[in-house]
């Protein structure tokens, strides 16, 4: 028979670990809703994005993304990571991507991304990303033009 203080105890942990889990997808939820490509998107349409995220840390050098190489979709949650491209002269450092900033939304990746020190990060479901700018770019987009005949009427 398990004793009642092993009992609390696992309900402790358990309770505790839903409660991260919900801090961690109600944080990603709102750190991607303030990034400008996804900042049109509902609710619902940031929680399909992020649905099945995967969290990871990087050290410091560790690569997010290569030049002309495919891969990920990541948003980094806390840290920096340096932003280089190969030139004529060699890598150059074109700037830094910090928290909230999107890696690999272009595939292939124009540029290659290296982690500062300590990056923690999450990979979101790029099989969502078209369908999901797509629709709050078409809801962008009717405003727009809801505005722009508003406007013309009013100038009548």
């Amino acid at each position: 028979m398990i004793s009642r203080k092993k009992l609390d105890s696992q309900l402790e942990a358990a309770t505790v670990s839903k409660l991260v889990a919900a801090l961690k997808s109600w944080y990603l939820e709102l750190m991607v809703s303030t990034c400008p490509l996804f900042v049109d998107c509902t609710d619902e349409e940031l929680h399909q994005l992020t649905s099945g995220a995967r969290w990871t840390t990087f050290k410091a050098g560790d690569l997010l993304a290569e030049q002309d190489q495919f891969g990920g979709l990541l948003a980094i949650v806390v840290g920096a990571a340096r932003v280089t491209r190969d030139g004529p002269n060699g890598f150059e450092t074109l700037g830094y991507a910090t928290t909230g900033d999107l890696v690999g939304e272009i595939d292939p990746s124009p540029v290659t991304v290296n982690a500062e020190g300590t990056l923690f990060a999450v990979g979101l479901r790029r099989a969502q990303l078209p369908d999901v700018c797509l629709e709050a770019l078409q809801r962008r987009v009717h405003f727009c033009e809801e505005a722009l005949a508003a406007a013309g009427q009013a100038g009548d």
